[in-house]
């Protein structure tokens, strides 16, 4: 059930929280290489709190208590001892029956649900924020209580019958209520779908699925790479108490506003969830070729396809080899790539696809490399620094001829934004798109199956170019390399 379920999970990543703050978490390794952990400090540690021009990031590593939101309300759980060892699955599970008892017989004011507004335009929010701490000390109080909580869950009183609505469900929740998009989110459905939305500011994929994975492993009770986690305090039984809101009229309007702009934004969201299972990595193997080039090349000749030309393509690459490293930019649109559309399109001889197919991704396959060990050559990384020269441009007021080229704004205006995070654990990966008129491509090369979470603006696209379309164009074109490797 739902709250069993998300008790599970909860408990674990408490216990994985006790881990690292213990000082007990084994580096990650590449090779015979360890990687920078600095991420993990900030998982639960870190909150985002807005500010006009620019967020604060705050850390406290010394929090022992998660927020529940349900029903637009919120309630506040202690959730670790004094000397930080995590709470029992069973007794966060009565703990959540109380508190999902208590909201469901005293409902609350969707207008008066304040984590809307962490789904705002950023400026917006600081100043709401403002309004609302300066508004009294239950306002300043409930703030705090929220920024210095390890994570939230949030109970949907909602179900989801299908996939494409688990994924609408889990990175928007509908209408921006009964979330706080600064903190991690575990959502649980009223059916028991169970999910998490990660906030992106303080945290890559990298660091969120080794969490997952040893939770979900401990849960499973199947074996971990790595020790066990922490056992958790069964003694402590925790406590719970609600907090509270007293939020003045002109706040409350402006809280409708947001609602409507959330629920307009949500809505504008488009997902089909592609769950492939012709084949997997397995057999893009045997064409002996990348499997994650196998799903670039795809992406790429399907976007093609449908709009006629190639796409500006990100391709999320995890830089934890370096200190502090976070991610550069694959930029997977390359030469090879742009020669093997034009193959298909035009309808090239089987030999001169194939030929195409594997000189494509051979380059991929140096084009990550080359992205990844940010040295010298013709594929090193680089967007990360040309970002960062051009906020320091404009901060100082310099024009650079560079960055006012078409061709750099083109370059960096990312129609297909992808992000490869295969673990055994999840069926769904996903996020929204990150330019008016492109999509968002989250997947996994699991053995037998590509599961590819399509998401795209409805203002954005055609009938024809939709999500779901975009999957059925996947499809087809992944069937089409199969055939030419029979």
């Amino acid at each position: 059930g739902q709250v069993r379920r998300a008790a599970k999970l909860a408990a674990g990543c408490l216990r994985f929280w006790d881990k690292v703050v213990s000082g007990d978490l084994e580096a990650d390794m590449e090779r015979d290489k360890p990687l920078c952990m600095y991420g993990f400090g900030l998982l639960f540690g870190a909150t985002r709190v807005p500010q006009v021009g620019r967020d604060q990031l705050e850390t406290n590593f010394k929090r022992r208590h998660i927020v529940v939101l349900c029903n637009h309300q919120v309630f506040r759980v202690e959730a670790m001892t004094p000397d930080g060892r995590a709470i029992s699955p069973d007794k966060l599970e009565a703990i959540l029956e109380q508190i999902k008892a208590k909201a469901e017989s005293q409902p609350g004011d969707p207008d008066s649900d304040v984590g809307v507004l962490t789904a705002q335009e950023r400026d917006s929010w600081a100043k709401l924020r403002a309004a609302i701490a300066e508004s009294g000390e239950p306002n300043r109080a409930t703030l705090e209580a929220i920024d210095d909580c390890l994570f939230a869950i949030a109970l949907d009183s909602t179900d989801c019958t299908n996939a494409h609505e688990v994924s609408q469900r889990m990175l928007s929740g509908g209408d921006g209520t009964t979330r706080w998009f600064d903190k991690h989110n575990i959502i649980a459905t009223a059916d028991g779908a169970l999910g998490m939305n990660f906030d992106h500011t303080f945290g890559d994929g990298l660091t969120w699925n080794r969490m997952l994975s040893e939770v979900w492993a401990d849960i499973n009770g199947t074996r971990s790479p790595f020790a066990a986690l922490p056992a958790a305090d069964d003694a402590f039984a925790g406590s719970w108490s609600q907090l509270n809101w007293e939020l003045p009229a002109a706040v409350k309007s402006e809280m409708r506003s947001a609602r409507r702009k959330a629920a307009d934004l949500a809505g504008d969201v488009d997902f089909y969830s592609l769950e492939f299972g012709d084949f997997g990595r397995n057999r893009m193997k045997e064409m002996k070729m990348s499997p994650d080039a196998v799903c670039q090349m795809a992406f790429q000749l399907a976007f093609a396809r449908l709009h006629g030309k190639p796409a500006a393509v990100y391709e999320s690459c995890a830089m934890k080899n370096f200190f502090h490293g976070r991610t550069e930019t694959i930029r997977s649109c390359t030469t090879d790539m742009a020669a093997m559309m034009k193959t298909f399109l035009n309808d090239g001889t089987d030999d001169a696809k194939r030929a195409a197919l594997q000189a494509a991704a051979k380059t991929h396959v140096e084009v990550a490399k080359g992205a990844k060990a940010a040295v010298a050559g013709p594929y090193q990384g680089v967007d990360r620094h040309l970002h960062a020269m051009k906020c320091l441009a404009a901060e100082r007021g310099v024009k650079v001829p560079f960055y006012e080229d078409p061709m750099y704004a083109a370059s960096a205006t990312w129609r297909l934004s992808t992000s490869n995070v295969t673990a055994p654990f999840i069926r769904l990966f996903g996020f929204g798109p990150v330019t008016g008129n492109g999509y968002g491509l989250g997947y996994m090369t699991q053995p037998e199956s590509v599961p590819v979470n399509v998401s795209s603006f409805k203002s954005g696209q055609t009938d024809a170019t939709r999500s779901e379309k975009m999957g059925e164009a996947i499809t087809q074109t992944l069937r089409d390399f199969d055939r030419l490797f029979k």
